[in-house]
């Protein structure tokens, strides 16, 4: 980091433009990562340490973090006011942003960062299974602590639900796939932002259908559906051998299933 204040922030600057010219004689180029950036007013940003209409005459790339908290990607919230203030203080062409590739939990004021099927983790139940009408076996996945089913909230472009965690203290969950990253892209491609860097997760659990929505983002390709299909629980149901007796998708509000009698021969595996 850099200390905020004018001195090393115009220090920094003319490093920055000496080690481009460097770079430049070389026929390279240089990309500058900046700090996140704190909301003074809806015009006026925090940078910190870095200045960023002096860095971008001199950088070829400027990267800026993007908000993490989802939240922010309200129309006219907090995401829209930072790309207005980027691109007023930096030429757009050379503005990449960086968005957050992971899924984030909300409990009481933190913000915590969630792999793809980390953040489908609370979401898992206990499989029951019951007698049903003659002799047929019911099948369902019960999970107390979910409160209410998962949605798909169309202001904010996100999938979310709330569970109870083991302290009996409520938690949101908003999970980061191809659908709401297409609408955090089709965001910047208003601002005519075309260049982007995803944060993701060390072991690099994200939905694998994003990799096809940043090429789609690439190719000027619309990346946002305002149609977006509602989760579900998949079923697959095997016997002792290994076969495939049932295979139903159920949607997370009604999870029973029932295999006929007949299909009750040996041990099964759901």
């Amino acid at each position: 980091g850099v200390d905020a204040v004018p001195s090393a922030r115009a220090d920094y600057a003319k490093f920055i433009g000496q080690v481009a010219e460097r770079l430049h004689a070389a026929n390279k180029t240089l990309a500058v990562r900046v700090e996140a950036a704190t909301a003074v007013s809806a015009e006026e940003w925090n940078t910190g340490g870095y200045d960023w209409r002096a860095l971008g005459q001199v950088a070829d790339k400027l990267i800026i973090p993007a908000p993490v908290d989802p939240r922010a990607y309200a129309a006219g919230g907090e995401m829209e006011q930072l790309l207005m203030f980027a691109t007023d203080e930096v030429d757009r062409g050379k503005v990449s942003i960086e968005l957050p590739g992971q899924s984030v939990e909300r409990a009481g004021n933190y913000l915590l960062l969630k792999g793809y099927q980390e953040a489908l983790r609370p979401l898992l139940g206990a499989i029951t299974a019951e007698s049903g009408e003659g002799g047929n076996l019911a099948i369902s996945l019960d999970n107390p602590r979910l409160q209410g089913q998962v949605q798909w909230d169309d202001s904010l472009g996100i999938y979310s639900y709330t569970y109870t965690d083991d302290q009996g203290l409520q938690r949101t969950v908003y999970i980061e796939s191809a659908g709401s990253m297409g609408r955090k892209l089709e965001m910047l491609r208003k601002y005519n932002v075309s260049s982007v860097n995803l944060q993701v997760p060390a072991n690099g659990d994200v939905d694998p259908d994003m990799v096809d929505v940043l090429q789609n983002f690439q190719m000027g390709v619309p990346t946002a559906s305002s149609a977006q299909g509602q989760m579900a629980v998949a079923y697959k149901v095997t016997d002792s051998q290994g076969n495939v007796v049932a295979q139903q998708i159920r949607p997370l509000d009604d999870t029973h299933i029932e295999l006929p009698a007949d299909q009750l021969k040996s041990d099964l595996n759901v």
